[in-house]
């Protein structure tokens, strides 16, 4: 890591460190209905993120909406047997504009901001002080979540032929956005998402990524099955792309919560399927499913979602040799200086 690159990481992992001690506890309509976080470039697998930080000057801006059903419920159990009591947020519409440079060949700043179009829950719920807060989700829908800053560093480089893998870090810094009426859009305070990333995910042939890494956040108690603060997070992601522009991913994603004395607290898995389909060198339109196969907040029983992206990452180059594919004779053959 060169001098610019250390300076530049040690300036936001301070910042990071700064702001730990100013989390507190948040109350209960201060939290995220929503946990999908999209890819920034499209040399990322759906919720996956890419280690791969381009090269200078490339850019992507893309549209996402969704649909989801029941991202954050109350539930009790009794037994063995867990029953539904309430439904805070029961439908959401809405997505995320999501934009990405590369600054550097390193390094990649990215913006998420997120918007809700439509949100609603139950006219009345078994919780305590929860009246308010029920009206305004179905009265206050329109709104913004928490505006995200994702700056990547590139640590490591597929050599020219390929090979090996990339190797990056990911400092997501959540900003609070979201205006006190508009409950479950957001959260009040700054949190962070650190990430470590590892993948080899060219858009053509297969693909695959992994992120391991952490939420940093406020605490927020609102029953039995909702007590959130600092989690773990892991997500895998495979893909595989045909010259067409066609392509199909696959992603899984868990969260482990570190503090969470909730009793029916599930620690949740995700798993969404995509596809993908360029639209010649600059435009890409993708869609796609997903669902909880262990469910928690933040996480719906379904969730469809759709969007179209504008790039421009240079040309193709499977094999790594500085000829674009349209122009090289053996695209995936490196070729000999000979």
């Amino acid at each position: 890591m060169n001098r610019k690159r250390f300076l530049l990481f040690s300036i936001i992992m301070s910042l990071v460190l700064t702001a730990l001690p100013t989390f507190a506890q948040t109350s209960l309509g201060d939290i995220r209905a929503e946990t999908f976080r999209p890819n920034m470039t499209r040399r990322g697998i759906l919720d996956v993120k890419s280690a791969d930080a381009g090269e200078q000057g490339d850019w992507d801006v893309g549209l996402w909406a969704w649909y989801a059903q029941n991202p954050l419920v109350v539930v009790e159990r009794v037994g063995e047997d867990e029953t539904q009591v309430s439904t805070l947020v029961g439908t959401r519409i809405g997505g995320s504009l999501t934009g990405a440079y590369s600054i550097m060949d390193w390094f990649e700043l990215g913006l998420e901001i997120p918007y809700i179009l439509l949100q609603t829950g139950d006219e009345t719920s078994p919780l305590s002080n929860t009246a308010t807060i029920l009206q305004n989700v179905n009265d206050g829908s329109l709104g913004l979540g928490n505006i995200t800053l994702w700056p990547k560093f590139q640590l490591l480089s597929r050599d020219d032929e390929g090979k090996g893998i990339d190797l990056g870090l990911n400092v997501g810094v959540g900003l609070p956005t979201t205006s006190p009426e508009n409950e479950f859009m957001g959260e009040p305070a700054l949190y962070f998402m650190p990430s470590i990333l590892l993948s080899n995910a060219d858009p053509v042939g297969f693909r695959w990524a992994v992120n391991v890494g952490a939420n940093i956040r406020p605490d927020s108690t609102v029953s039995n099955n909702i007590d959130l603060g600092h989690e773990l997070d892991g997500r895998l992601g495979l893909g595989y792309g045909w010259d067409s522009g066609l392509g199909l991913d696959w992603t899984i994603r868990t969260n482990y919560q570190l503090n969470s004395t909730a009793e029916e607290y599930h620690n949740p898995v995700v798993t969404h399927v995509g596809v993908r389909k360029d639209l010649g060198d600059t435009f890409q339109i993708f869609a796609g499913a997903g669902t909880a196969l262990v469910s928690g907040p933040g996480t719906p029983d379904v969730r469809v979602f759709a969007g179209l992206r504008a790039f421009n990452a240079g040309c193709e180059d499977a094999d790594n040799d500085g000829w674009c594919d349209e122009d090289d004779e053996c695209p995936n053959e490196p070729e000999d200086e000979d």
